[in-house]
């Protein structure tokens, strides 16, 4: 009998142990997969760093282009506002013709505002 109970305890024990050794070996998995996806998630949000600050360089650089062309247009737009008056004066045996810069632009801009719609402007269509 009693050596029935010794045996049925070192069945009960070595079960345990196994038992034990499983739970063990679960835990070390469980433990490599955290690593594991932890060092995925800090790859990826490096990555997402990485990009962001690609990002505003790019971005800064595109900000310095910008605020460029804005103050050249700036400029360009300084000097279109000044009114100048030239009298040009073309003597021909025809005809005296006399035409101001400024008659001149607003000739133009009805020739353009009227072709604007047709791929090739008539320039030979001169508005009155």
């Amino acid at each position: 009998m009693e050596e029935k109970r010794r045996i049925k305890e070192q069945k009960k024990l070595a079960k345990l142990a196994r038992l034990e050794e499983k739970r063990r070996i679960k835990e070390q998995k469980q433990l490599v997969k955290q690593v594991r996806l932890e060092e995925k998630r800090r790859i990826k949000e490096q990555k997402k760093l990485a990009k962001q600050t690609r990002l505003q360089k790019k971005r800064g650089t595109n900000d310095i282009w910008k605020e460029e062309k804005k103050s050249s247009k700036k400029k360009v737009l300084k000097t279109e506002n000044v009114p100048s008056e030239k009298k040009v004066i073309i003597n021909t045996d025809i005809a005296k013709i006399d035409i101001s810069s400024t008659k001149f632009k607003k000739l133009i801009e009805k020739i353009t505002k009227k072709n604007m719609l047709r791929p090739f402007p008539n320039i030979n269509d001169i508005p009155n």
